[in-house]
């Protein structure tokens, strides 16, 4: 075999591995860098209910009386009515306890939304180097070494990001701090018209059943449901947010909003 014939077949096998690795491999982490590709998605009546129920059962864990329970259902359903259309998204998420938060967490990749978590600071810090997120949640208060507790961890990490070229969108869950006693009966009972109208979806996932659903949502009721959180007097939360947090909220519906303000697509 001349040596022409040797150096033509080794650059089509090197012209060959170049085609496979741009496409099968550094294709992909590139689009992951830069959310290219990345779908849309529609929340129907059966992906609607299982996201509530995961934030009634954060609502749950986190002592929220009955009435607060059925008026952030309603705003967690009208969260989902107003904004049907989501993005794939990825997420990372700062909490020094993982286990605690299991609900939330189901609750968000219920919306397709990739999940990164890390417990630190440090750790939080060593994803986003090379990563591209999304939305970045952070508990406010985390445990230090030496058994103590930084309760304005997450309002630091806010400020550590802020000289970065680029940053996702931040959110601070206090998910620690105990909520208002009672929201007004009549956003209980708004909330619990919704809850009638999304049972009704529940043997048919359809389009309809969404316009149905919101058409419920946008009369005086819905309005009513759509009143703000029972946030606690927290001063911290005022700092988040001056220190650039997205959102700053105590509540798993707020959380729900927050996140889907952020990926919902017209």
């Amino acid at each position: 075999m001349s040596g022409t014939v040797v150096v033509f077949i080794l650059g089509v096998l090197v012209v060959a591995y170049a085609v496979y690795y741009t496409h099968t491999i550094l294709r992909p982490r590139l689009e992951g860098r830069t959310g290219g590709g990345r779908a849309t998605f529609e929340v129907g009546a059966n992906g609607r209910r299982q996201v509530i129920d995961e934030s009634t059962a954060a609502g749950q864990l986190r002592g929220l009386s009955a009435t607060q329970l059925d008026a952030a259902a309603g705003r967690a359903r009208k969260a989902l009515i107003d904004s049907p259309k989501l993005r794939e998204g990825r997420c990372l998420w700062v909490d020094h306890d993982p286990d605690g938060i299991v609900h939330e967490r189901r609750m968000i990749e219920l919306l397709h939304v990739e999940i990164d978590l890390a417990r630190t600071t440090n750790q939080a810090l060593q994803f986003l180097v090379g990563r591209r997120y999304d939305v970045i949640i952070t508990d406010l208060s985390r445990p230090v070494a030496g058994g103590g507790v930084d309760d304005r961890a997450g309002i630091k990490l806010l400020k550590m990001l802020a000289g970065a070229p680029t940053v996702a969108p931040v959110i601070v869950y206090a998910d620690d701090i105990e909520l208002a006693a009672d929201i007004e009966t009549d956003g209980a009972t708004a909330a619990a018209a919704a809850d009638s109208t999304d049972t009704e979806d529940e043997d048919d996932d359809t389009a309809a059943d969404d316009d149905t659903a919101a058409a419920a949502s946008g009369d005086g009721a819905a309005d009513d449901a759509e009143a703000p959180e029972a946030a606690p007097d927290d001063p911290r939360l005022d700092d988040a947010r001056a220190a650039g947090a997205r959102a700053a909220v105590a509540a798993p519906s707020a959380l729900l909003r927050s996140i889907v303000d952020l990926l919902g697509v017209s």
